[in-house]
């Protein structure tokens, strides 16, 4: 699958369950990947946290000592719901400084939201972690006026 998915790099997409997958291939060939587009990632919901922060596979973060555990090496934080629209975040505390995501820093990611689906809810968790992370990230939230 690594492998497979390496040489799609340039044609495919995350959607949904499959959201984590563009980060994980990236993660682990980052100079084949050139940017990310994340519809609607099912990574946050009203669920615990992934481990890994955005999934529960492992991620490549930056800083030492390394993520070796993440229970114990990322240190986290809940954040209300900023309206009565959008569900509460898990993301990384701002002390110590949150960890960056070493292999994906550098690329362009796009996490695109419909107006009508759940994931309106939690989007704004998976962009602001990446933020968090230092990912030059862009949401795009349909049916949001852009004027």
């Amino acid at each position: 699958m690594q492998r497979s998915g390496a040489a799609l790099l340039d044609h495919i997409d995350g959607h949904s369950q499959g959201g984590t997958f563009p980060l994980l291939i990236a993660d682990a060939r980052p100079r084949l990947a050139k940017a990310l587009v994340l519809l609607e990632p099912s990574i946050f919901s009203d669920r615990a946290a992934r481990a890994w922060g955005l999934s529960d596979v492992p991620l490549t973060y930056e800083y030492s000592p390394s993520v070796e555990d993440p229970a114990r090496d990322l240190t986290r934080e809940t954040r209300p719901a900023p309206d009565k629209d959008h569900a509460m975040c898990i993301l990384q505390a701002e002390e110590p400084t949150p960890r960056r995501l070493a292999n994906l820093v550098d690329m362009p990611i796009l996490v695109v939201t419909s107006q009508s689906g759940y994931h309106a809810q939690y989007d704004y968790c998976t962009v602001e972690y990446l933020r968090q992370a230092g990912c030059s990230t862009e949401h795009v939230e349909l049916g949001e006026d852009v004027s």
